[in-house]
């Protein structure tokens, strides 16, 4: 079973639209936030995407709180949760969960790709702004499933695994 391009079909919301040939997904996100105290915030809101399996709507709960001078706590479910450690001026540490829905059209229908990542981290600053980053971790009940008319006709459970990634960044710190 190749990938193959998107062609215009009347399986998605978005094959009603111009948009269609170029198979681009209408999709957005809307959040709020709260302010409990100067060190937390609480984020709530709602993801919809017109995905090749059909609408997809996620709420969404967040967390963006300074534990204290060292330690933060953040992240928006289910998307994302990260605890994050300063163990120097240049170091930090902690923990990541993540997940990720992705779809891939092809020549029949669709593949689904669910993958949640749970790992631990290290955050090494080589200036103000570029960060080395090492992280080490595995994924959990990952699946790939396959469909044809936003209904899917096989479920895998894949194996779980181990993963590392390694990367460099530009990244400009809000506290």
């Amino acid at each position: 079973m190749d990938l193959v391009p998107c062609e215009p079909n009347n399986r998605t919301l978005v094959a009603l639209s111009a948009l269609a040939d170029l198979c681009l997904q209408i999709g957005g996100a809307a959040l709020m936030l709260a302010k409990k105290s100067e060190s937390m915030t609480w984020k709530f809101g709602l993801y919809v995407n017109g995905d090749l399996f059909g609408i997809f709507i996620i709420p969404l709960a967040g967390i963006d709180w300074k534990i204290d001078e060292k330690s933060n706590l953040f992240g928006i479910l289910p998307a994302n949760l990260t605890y994050e450690r300063k163990a120097g001026n240049k170091l930090y540490y902690g923990l990541n969960f993540r997940t990720f829905t992705n779809s891939y059209a092809k020549d029949t229908g669709y593949w689904r790709v669910d993958e949640n990542q749970l790992g631990a981290f290290a955050d090494q600053y080589l200036t103000k702004h570029l960060v080395v980053n090492a992280e080490f971790g595995s994924s959990i009940l990952r699946k790939i499933r396959t469909g044809t008319e936003r209904k899917a006709k096989e479920n895998w459970n894949i194996k779980d695994n181990y993963y590392l990634k390694i990367s460099f960044a530009y990244r400009m710190r809000l506290r």
